[in-house]
C-alpha cells in the first residue's frame, strides 16, 4: 500500500499519502520500538488537520483531539492485554468516527477488530539513522 522513506522534515509528505487511505472511521495499528516515532507521527497528522498538539498517552491511555472536521483518537496500550482493555470499556470507543490511532496494539486485539468487522491498518515504523521506514498496509 504505502512504503517510504523519511526524515523528520519530510513526514508531512508521510502523513498526506497515509491521509489517502483513511475513511471516516479509520483504525492505525502503530507498530515500531520504543522512540521510533509513533507519536511523532501522530503529532504530524493533528497538524496537518490543525488539531490541538498531540502528547503521548501513555499513562491516560487515549487522548481525543478534535478538529471541525474529524476526531483523531490517540491510544496508548503498552502493557494492557485485551482483556483489560475489554473490562476497561476502551475498545467500545473504537466504534466511533474519526481516526484511531493505537500504539501498542497487540495480536489478540488485531484478530478481535477483524472478527467485528473493522479493517484496521499498520503503520510500522523502523528508524534508520537520520530518517525513518514507513510501511502501511491492511491488517
Amino acid at each position: 500500500m504505502l512504503d517510504m522513506h523519511a526524515t523528520l522534515a519530510q513526514i508531512p509528505q508521510v502523513v498526506q499519502a497515509v491521509q489517502a487511505h483513511l475513511g471516516m472511521r479509520s483504525l492505525v495499528f502503530l507498530q515500531g520500538d520504543l522512540g521510533s516515532g509513533k507519536t511523532t507521527f501522530v503529532q504530524h497528522f493533528c497538524k496537518g488537520l490543525n488539531a490541538p498538539l498531540a502528547t503521548s498517552p501513555t499513562f491516560s491511555l487515549l487522548h481525543t483531539y478534535k478538529t471541525p472536521e474529524l476526531c483523531i483518537y490517540h491510544y496508548d496500550f503498552y502493557l494492557k492485554g485485551f482483556e483489560e482493555l475489554h473490562a476497561l470499556g476502551v475498545l467500545e470507543n473504537l466504534e466511533q468516527g474519526g481516526v484511531h490511532f493505537i500504539e501498542w496494539g497487540d495480536l489478540p486485539l488485531l484478530s478481535w477488530l477483524k472478527s467485528c468487522g473493522f479493517s484496521p491498518l499498520i503503520l510500522s515504523l523502523e528508524r534508520q539513522d537520520e530518517a525513518c521506514h514507513y510501511k502501511l498496509m491492511h491488517g
